[in-house]
């Protein structure tokens, strides 16, 4: 739990996602009195996806959305 002095270093924190935490992502929230870990719903996720020896003509945004 972090308390802010200052509403803009909230504001910076709980805007800026994804977090990285020594190599583990972190997600940041508002405090809710009512907090269940377990029954929170995680709607989307960043993740990087590595494709070795990928042809230059997939190399294009069009390409990684269909994916």
């Amino acid at each position: 739990m972090v308390k802010f002095e200052l509403p803009q270093d909230q504001e910076k924190v709980l805007g800026r996602k994804p977090w990285m935490l020594f190599d583990h992502y972190l997600a940041v929230r508002m405090w809710v009195s009512d907090f269940v870990a377990s029954e929170v719903k995680i709607e989307s996720t960043l993740v990087w996806i590595r494709f070795p020896c990928l042809g230059m003509e997939y190399y294009d945004e069009i390409f990684s959305w269909h994916l």
